[in-house]
């Protein structure tokens, strides 16, 4: 339960995290680096979507000690895991009736994805899309009887969605169909604030992606990866991109030139520097923004 602070909400909110498909098997042994990316890309879900919450734009050590996300459990089958959302003293200003509901971050997430899939998804049909938010309610409303789609949420909750629309995109362009079939997180005592990530959203977030023909330099360490996809995420420390944000973290791409086992060890979560480019992703407002980098080298006579 949570427990309301005259500085906000504290307590904690259990969620369930599924990932199906054939490397994510007990048969066979859960391949290790699909393990690494998968939960990496939840607790990066879920630590936006605090940031949206609060009207922030990174998060920084304070904020560790205002949300922390913990492994509880691990069960057989299809990798079936327990993630503990652990909170002290939330007031999250962008949707403050939110934490009204002990399961305010999974609401929030669950809202923002269908959302998000609604709007996109009329947009790409060529719709005109008209969003109605009203105070105090919850939940999203979908009326597409007519050549408008009218989509009625809460009270703040487009402007939160938006800053999700990455890290939801990042967590379906995972699925695959093959290797990943499905991804699925949710509350841990209600089907109601599932969601279940399929082949489908790929293809519905995955929108126009431009990649810049100009390689940059950037500094930045690299703070998860998955080896046998050459894939990952950076936190960036400088770069000479005006939009490579330091104190940022972004996915990340390694040429498959450079895939030395060596090599990568050396760079997980030491500060290197790097040449690169950007992948943009237009959203469904027409704007782009990263999506991703990709290193395209190194220069090993700087990392000594």
């Amino acid at each position: 339960m949570s427990k309301k602070k005259d500085q906000g909400v504290t307590g904690s909110q259990t969620v369930t995290f599924r990932v199906s498909g054939n490397e994510m098997t007990k048969k066979i042994g859960y391949n290790l680096d699909y393990v690494i990316e998968a939960f990496s890309n939840a607790d990066n879900l879920i630590k936006k979507t605090y940031l949206a919450l609060n009207d922030k734009e990174r998060f920084m050590e304070h904020d560790a000690e205002k949300l922390t996300v913990r492994l509880t459990e691990v069960k057989e089958g299809s990798l079936l895991s327990e993630l503990c959302i652990h909170y002290q003293s939330i007031i999250a200003p962008a949707m403050p009736f939110i934490i009204s509901n002990q399961d305010f971050i999974m609401e929030t997430i669950k809202d923002s994805y269908e959302f998000l899939k609604a709007k996109i998804s009329a947009k790409k049909e060529g719709k005109t899309v008209d969003v109605i938010q009203k105070a105090g309610t919850s939940g999203i409303n979908i009326n597409n009887n007519t050549g408008t789609v009218v989509i009625t949420t809460p009270q703040g909750l487009p402007n939160v969605a938006d800053k999700l629309n990455t890290p939801l995109t990042e967590l379906a362009q995972s699925v695959d169909g093959k290797k990943i079939t499905g991804i699925e997180i949710g509350a841990q005592d209600t089907k109601s604030a599932n969601i279940r990530l399929d082949a489908k959203d790929k293809d519905i977030f995955g929108g126009t992606t431009v990649t810049t023909d100009d390689e940059f330099q950037f500094s930045g360490k690299i703070i998860s990866g998955n080896y046998e996809t050459n894939r990952g995420r950076i936190e960036i420390s400088s770069s000479e991109h005006d939009d490579l944000e330091a104190g940022q973290t972004y996915s990340v791409e390694i040429n498959p030139e450079l895939h030395a086992e060596e090599t990568w060890k050396e760079m997980f979560l030491t500060d290197r520097p790097y040449y690169g480019k950007c992948t943009y992703q237009r959203n469904q407002e027409g704007t782009f923004k990263v999506q991703k980098l990709i290193i395209t080298d190194w220069d090993e006579s700087q990392w000594k």
